[in-house]
């Protein structure tokens, strides 16, 4: 839950019973960050860990802290937790931002913190060591929704019609079938007629034979 010393006033608004716009930044806002003050997204390192730009100092913070607070990031899990200046000037250019992390579990809505004060210096500074990679957070992609209405597979499409080979008659001066037009679309068959039957050609008789 945001809580809403974590907030910014819209023009610094708190008027009563008048309309109050509040720009809120994430309570979950941690990262760790090596020597230099570039961000660690690979675990395996002990790295200062910061929340919105500062320090997080170790007054009740314990194993239950680290492992919600490495989850929370996107790691895989809490190696192990540290305190102390070691990257002095990393640390002293920061102000320390919260104080009294304090989780009964491994998960963060479950913790309590304070980020309105603190009693500490940066030899309390929480250096946190996690195992895993940050993996990126597609929760602000919109999910693409099915189609409501899907269409049906496709019919296969029909085999091209194959027109009949046309009849040869068995007499040269017979027609011939018709050949299927173009397109392929075929007409019904063409019935050719019972070939024509030549007639037995003419036996001319013996040849005479005079006497």
């Amino acid at each position: 839950m945001v809580k809403v010393e974590d907030c910014l006033l819209f023009n610094g608004q708190t008027v009563l019973l008048e309309d109050v716009f509040l720009t809120c930044t994430s309570v979950a806002q941690f990262a760790l960050l090596d020597e230099n003050g570039d961000e660690v997204t690979e675990g395996g390192r002990s790295s200062l860990l910061t929340w919105n730009g500062g320090t997080v100092c170790d007054d009740s913070f314990g194993d239950n802290s680290a492992e919600a607070i490495c989850r929370l990031m996107g790691f895989t899990r809490a190696i192990t937790w540290r305190s102390g200046l070691f990257f002095t000037t990393l640390q002293s250019g920061l102000d320390i931002k919260m104080d009294d992390v304090s989780c009964e579990d491994f998960v963060f809505e479950h913790c309590t913190y304070r980020t309105d004060a603190h009693n500490c210096g940066h030899g309390e500074d929480v250096f946190l060591t996690c195992s895993g990679t940050i993996q990126p957070d597609d929760s602000d992609e919109t999910p693409t929704s099915p189609d409501p209405h899907p269409c049906p597979d496709p019919d296969p499409c029909p085999e091209p019609a194959t027109c009949p080979a046309p009849s040869v008659p068995e007499c040269p001066d017979h027609p011939t079938c018709p050949v299927c037009p173009d397109p392929v679309v075929c007409p019904d068959p063409v019935v050719c007629p019972d070939p024509v039957v030549c007639p037995d050609p003419v036996v001319c008789p013996d040849p005479v034979v005079c006497l």
